[in-house]
Formats: structure tokens, sequence, C-alpha cells
């Protein structure tokens, strides 16, 4: 792929066990993996992201943004798990 820095990582709760982690760039996506999760959601966003980064030979310094969404509570510990996990990528 390419160390452009265009590309935006997206992780959507599909429900309170479920996510996905997916790379656009622009509005076409580029990869995806979907995951669930029980009480190990901070490794399993760790390791889902690096097969996506492996399989499409990018780095982290290759996404501008990060984005998190789906069918879950901002107040949840999920989702505060998760914006600490992606924080701390950039």
């Amino acid at each position: 792929m390419s160390e452009n820095k265009n590309f935006k990582l997206k992780l959507k709760f599909i429900d309170q066990s479920r996510g996905e982690l997916s790379i656009l760039s622009e509005r076409k996506l580029i990869a995806s993996e979907a995951f669930s999760f029980n009480r190990d959601l901070d490794q399993l966003l760790l390791l889902t992201l690096d097969k996506l980064l492996l399989k499409n030979t990018m780095s982290l310094i290759s996404f501008k943004t990060y984005q998190i969404m789906g069918r879950v509570s901002r107040c949840s510990l999920s989702y505060q798990i998760a914006q600490a996990v992606l924080s701390g990528l950039k």
C-alpha cells in the first residue's frame, strides 16, 4: 500500500460484543476485519489492527483520522477502552 496519510481507521460496534475495524481511503473501503470480544477488547483491537496493517502493508502513520461509531453508548466501558486504544495510536 502506501505511507500516504490519507487513510481513516474506523471502529464500528455492531453490538455489545462484536465490532469491526475498517480502513478507508476517502469513502472507499480498503479492508475490514470483524471480531467478537468479551473482556479482552483492548487486546483484540490491537491484534485486529496489526492483522489489517500487515495484510495491507501499512503502518500507523498511514492514518489521518480515527473514528468510533455504532451501537454503544459513549459512557460505556467498551467505548472508553476503544477511545483510549485509538488515542494511543496517534
